[in-house]
């Protein structure tokens, strides 16, 4: 079972209107409309019991704060497990710790897991999906006077484009998921996207650019594309949408060496952190608890700001299908160098 998200239309007036975009809205109660669905995430959390921690490395953002929703609501917990979360400012620290046995468990983009699978590194297993795209989280954007009107007026400019989440691609490709995404829905709406530059910068960076008028356009993604729309840009092309809609953009990984040491240990750590994750992506259907924990997760941002910042997906289940999708994407785009069989890397 999946839930998508709705749009709603801000209260505010003026230039500084934006979509709120909720991650769904349900009627009536959760578990009773999970119960009747036949998938009630918290049905057998009592009865799982495991004395394990679990260390989790993540680098904080919209993406995975069902990790620290889980932790804060007690999900885990109830599931029979303890997870520690180490924040981590890069991908690439988190990783290192990771294959030194420093953490457990990553959150991470699957372009940038997918790329270490695929070049020499098929050590990884998805043990959760933790986040897909929904309208308005990946996004070009313009301002209202900006002479790009339309996505194929894009080609000839050079648009920047975030600097993290970046693999060692071929040059001319894709080097982040997010990239490939957007380059997808581009081809697709018949952009040359020979004629286009993409420029990496902080997104910070990619909004002075393109409020100070030096950029047509920039790519950004998450609390990057509430910051823009708050300072006056408008959506020029959702960059999840079409070929790209829905797909999974970041995940729970961890090694094959750590299954092996629970399994050995008759562990049910790895089931225990699923039930605990997937109960807090049931909470997380509704519109509040994840707004409510993201000041807390997140720096810089207040309880306003969080009740506006478009979040994607937080799924019930993991879903081979779903997933292979990405994989589809990133090989079809050039940033891997195969089509991952993702179903190889899914624990069951």
């Amino acid at each position: 079972m999946r839930l998508r998200a709705t749009r709603v239309q801000a209260p505010w007036p003026g230039p500084l209107a934006r979509r709120i975009r909720p991650i769904a809205t349900l009627s009536g109660g959760l578990a009773v409309v999970l119960a009747l669905a036949g998938c009630n995430p918290f049905s057998g959390l009592s009865s799982n019991s495991s004395s394990s921690t679990i260390t989790v490395a993540a680098v904080p953002g919209v993406n995975n704060a069902n990790l620290f929703l889980a932790v804060h609501n007690g999900y885990f917990s109830r599931a029979g497990v303890t997870v520690k979360i180490e924040r981590f400012t890069s991908f690439t620290k988190e990783l290192t710790a990771l294959d030194q046995g420093q953490v457990d468990v990553i959150s991470a983009d699957y372009g940038e897991m997918l790329y270490q699978q695929a070049n020499g590194k098929p050590i990884y297993q998805i043990l959760a999906d933790g986040y897909d795209a929904a309208p308005g989280v990946v996004e070009i954007l313009t301002l209202p006077d900006s002479p790009v009107k339309s996505p194929t007026q894009l080609a000839g400019q050079t648009i920047p484009v975030p600097n993290v989440d970046q693999v060692d691609a071929a040059a001319g490709v894709p080097n982040t998921l997010a990239l490939a995404s957007a380059t997808s829905v581009l081809q697709s709406d018949g952009v040359n996207l020979a004629a286009v530059t993409w420029e990496p910068m902080t997104q910070l960076q990619e909004i002075d650019q393109l409020i100070s008028k030096k950029v047509p356009a920039v790519l950004l993604t998450g609390t990057g594309v509430y910051a823009a729309e708050h300072d006056g840009a408008v959506e020029l092309v959702d960059a999840c949408s079409g070929p790209t809609s829905n797909i999974p953009l970041d995940g729970f990984f961890t090694t094959t060496s750590w299954l092996k040491e629970e399994a050995k240990n008759h562990s049910n750590a790895p089931a225990a952190f699923q039930q605990g994750i997937y109960a807090a992506d049931a909470s997380a259907a509704m519109t509040g608890p994840i707004q409510s924990v993201l000041p807390l997760w997140l720096k810089g941002i207040g309880e306003q700001e969080a009740d506006l910042v478009t979040t994607g997906t937080y799924p019930l289940s993991t879903i081979v299908a779903n997933l292979q999708r990405t994989a589809g994407l990133v090989a079809l785009e050039g940033m891997t160098p195969r089509d991952i069989d993702v179903s190889t890397m899914v624990v069951r």
